[in-house]
């Protein structure tokens, strides 16, 4: 026991400056204002679903790292260390990504005692300064949804921030909550105790339409030295990840409305003109920094000259609205109010029409506790089992009469054609990194988890509604170049999807058209013949007798010896990297293979080769993925 010595409490007290701020200084001024993160305080970010939470923290710790030198380590269960190191590449140059931001591997991380014990190690070992746990619902509790639990996690990590003078960042879920219902810190899903126990709470709000995100104070232990209590502020989120403030008085140096050719002239010479009547410094500053700055839609070419800073902004404003023009972009509100068919399960014939947007949020959100529970089955014909019995679908494509659902009930055609991509044919990545994968894609309005969780499903607006077959097998060939494979049944117009809830959806109003068009070819190789050649002149007699190592090795050795290249592009790396971690998961000789196969083409980076190795996803049959690659390659 301790009891402080007043007369040496009053003596430090002379030492404390009252009108001096506290906290972490980000240089978002307008968030400087009302909220600074600050060392041996627990800090909560809530937020509805899909309001860029994640998103947010990213761009803040790289702020925060490059304005106020501190050191970040994340622990992130929802996405991926080497995924999540790209993202931040957009913005974050290499060296302070290297020196001030750091991934935690959390395969086994999921106890509050093995997250205190790896604060631990990371402020002894790397001097960590924040600690980020995205998200609260991965730390499991002896009693999850008992309160008394929670709130001891909350204390730990209280305790822990202050012990090692660090903050510590929470990203918490909000409670399932009404549409008009106001988020606030008593909304966080569990118990109360996020309110009373947190620091400072922020609540974060996101406008889909104009992509602004509103940043509100709800609790904050220093008011005033630290913030201010219910304050609020506006970011523009940009579509590399950045944020902007809105109220700044060149705003609309970086927000450029849609416009028309025939007015494009006429504003960029204004645009121009503002520009250079600004001090140089500051026109500089833009050209620098116009990747993390601007809010523009760039499309990728341009955005890789903006990168290359041989383009400035007027240029980049100039390309990028006439592209614009030419893209045909999508209506999003418009698509949200299409009609689609909703059934109460596999077995209805009775249907009723909702709009696409209630399928994807107030339907999706009924079938959150079905969800939970098909998630813990583990057998296939179980899955599927309770799939049919229990969940309901809709039609994205089409609309049915009411009573029917074959092609002769259809009733209109939608211009939209869904996109499923399973796990299991494409089991060398996770539905995370899928979903990271199709926002490349510019087709792709919407994506989602599906309803087992190990896959997605995506949403695109086509051109022609009479050849849906035609635009799926130009579709098709796209999501190849991407290293994805699509379920080939989508190409069925009248084909129905279960419903399902994705708390972070893909979402995007700058979506295009897609116009392109395949026809189908009458060609048709007979596949077991191919198969017979192929087996034949590349598997040995006794290959049935070989273990899986052994026809692994056997596999590298021969595209080795006889230059078959394996290794076509970055989607065969993972695959790769995801079959030999899995087969060798005890040595690490397939490291050596991986590595082998790479350097059978240019550009091989082996620290994130090996990086990629031990981070990939692993696969429960491997071998078979390895031969099908094998007898194609």
């Amino acid at each position: 026991m301790k009891i402080f010595d007043t007369k040496q409490l009053i003596e430090n007290a002379k030492n404390i400056d009252l009108n001096q701020k506290i906290g972490y200084i980000s240089n978002i001024q307008s968030l400087d204002e009302i909220a600074r993160i600050s060392k041996q305080q627990l800090t909560i970010i809530t937020a509805r679903a899909n309001s860029g939470k994640s998103t947010f923290l990213d761009y803040y710790c790289y702020k925060i790292a490059k304005h106020s030198n501190v050191k970040t380590l994340y622990i992130s269960y929802e996405t991926d260390a080497t995924l999540h190191t790209k993202l931040l590449l957009r913005y974050c140059n290499t060296d302070l990504l290297q020196t001030n931001l750091m991934f935690a591997d959390t395969t086994e991380l999921n106890s509050i005692e093995n997250i205190i014990e790896l604060i631990q190690y990371a402020k002894d070992n790397f001097y960590i300064d924040n600690i980020v746990i995205d998200t609260f619902n991965f730390i499991s509790t002896d009693q999850t949804s008992d309160t008394n639990a929670i709130c001891k996690v909350l204390k730990e990590l209280k305790n822990t921030a202050v012990k090692n003078d660090i903050s510590i960042i929470l990203v918490a879920h909000p409670k399932k909550l009404q549409a008009d219902e106001q988020i606030t810190g008593e909304s966080i899903n569990g118990s109360i105790h996020f309110r009373n126990i947190a620091d400072l709470i922020l609540v974060l709000t996101t406008d889909f339409e104009t992509r602004e995100t509103t940043i509100k104070v709800d609790k904050l232990r220093y008011n005033k030295l630290q913030g201010q209590i219910n304050a609020k502020t506006t970011l523009k989120y940009c579509l590399n990840g950045t944020y902007k403030e809105v109220n700044k008085d060149d705003e609309d140096l970086f927000i450029i409305p849609s416009v028309t050719e025939k007015e494009i002239k006429n504003i960029t010479t204004t645009i121009k003109e503002k520009i250079d009547t600004i001090i140089p410094t500051v026109k500089e500053k833009i050209n620098e920094e116009i990747k993390e700055e601007t809010v523009i839609n760039i499309s990728p070419a341009t955005e890789e000259k903006a990168n290359n800073n041989d383009y400035d902004f007027y240029d980049v404003f100039l390309n990028n609205n006439k592209q614009q023009i030419a893209n045909n972009k999508i209506d999003l509100i418009e698509l949200m109010q299409t009609k689609v068919s909703y059934l109460e399960n596999v077995y209805t014939k009775q249907t009723t029409e909702i709009t696409l947007k209630e399928a994807l949020t107030t339907k999706a959100e009924e079938v959150i506790p079905l969800q939970e529970q098909l998630r813990k089955l583990t057998e296939k014909e179980e899955i599927q089992a309770y799939k049919r019995n229990n969940l309901p679908l809709f039609s994205p494509s089409v609309v049915f009469n009411n009573n029917g659902t074959t092609a002769n009930n259809i009733k209109q055609v939608n211009n939209i054609i869904c996109i499923d991509i399973d796990g299991q044919d494409n089991n060398y990545i996770s539905a995370q990194q899928m979903k990271e994968i199709v926002k490349n894609i510019p087709y792709v309005f919407y994506s989602q988890r599906s309803a087992s969780g190990k896959g997605i499903f995506c949403l695109i607006q086509i051109k022609d509604t009479n050849k849906f077959k035609e635009h799926f097998n130009a579709i098709e060939e796209v999501f190849k170049q991407h290293n994805l494979v699509i379920d080939k049944q989508c190409n069925d117009i009248n084909r129905k999807r279960f419903i399902s809830y994705d708390d972070e959806p893909y979402i995007t109003r700058n979506a295009i058209i897609f116009k392109e068009v395949k026809e189908i070819s009458n060609a048709n190789i007979p596949v077991k013949e191919v198969k017979e050649v192929v087996i034949t002149k590349q598997f040995p007699s006794n290959w049935v007798n070989l273990n899986d190592k052994q026809k692994a090795e056997y596999i590298a050795d021969y595209c080795l010896n006889n230059n078959i290249l394996l290794n076509k592009n970055h989607g065969d790396t993972l695959k790769l990297c995801s079959i030999y971690s899995s087969i060798f998961a005890d040595d690490d000789k397939g490291l050596d293979y991986c590595i082998k196969l790479r350097q059978q083409r240019k550009g091989i980076d082996e620290n994130k080769l090996t990086s990629t190795y031990y981070n990939c996803s692993k696969l429960d049959y491997a071998i078979n993925t390895l031969v099908t690659m094998f007898k194609t390659a």
